[in-house]
């Protein structure tokens, strides 16, 4: 009676750990998995820019950007912004991201990216933000590494 009831016992464990572990959640895939990772390439003002794009249970986010500019002849500088948690989600193969500042001062960079070239394309602004009046846009080209 002991041995039928230790192999139920046993029998009942393995069934309650095999649901539980064929029950895990898994990591849903994206629309675009071949987006995810780093991308790098050169704005039109021939300063490098970089992005990282990583998969959040199916939905794509970026995670980081940085790019170098400038605002005139001698004054170069880096923009920066990261978020483990993502800085805004991709909407297909497109997204714009707005740095951190204040209105009436607006920064952005945006992008499409081709998935049959692997090539990011997109443009961005960049407002002074001690002085709005001084801004500088254009356009870059990245690609996956």
């Amino acid at each position: 009676m002991k041995k039928c009831l230790l192999i139920i016992l046993v029998g009942g464990l393995s069934m309650l750990l095999l649901t539980t572990v064929s029950c895990k959640k898994k990591t849903k895939d994206p629309d675009y998995p071949q987006l995810i990772g780093t991308w790098s390439g050169t704005t039109s003002q021939a300063c490098p820019v970089m992005l990282s794009v990583q998969n959040f249970d199916g939905e794509l986010r970026i995670t980081s950007v940085a790019m170098s500019y400038s605002f005139g002849p001698g004054s170069w500088d880096t923009i920066h912004s990261s978020n483990s948690d993502g800085l805004t989600a991709l909407s297909g193969t497109v997204f714009k991201y707005y740095f951190d500042n204040s209105p009436p001062v607006v920064s952005f960079i945006g992008g499409t990216f081709r998935t049959d070239t692997l090539e990011l394309n997109g443009n961005f602004q960049l407002t002074q933000v001690d002085n709005p009046g001084n801004q500088v846009s254009g356009t870059y080209t990245a690609y996956k590494h």
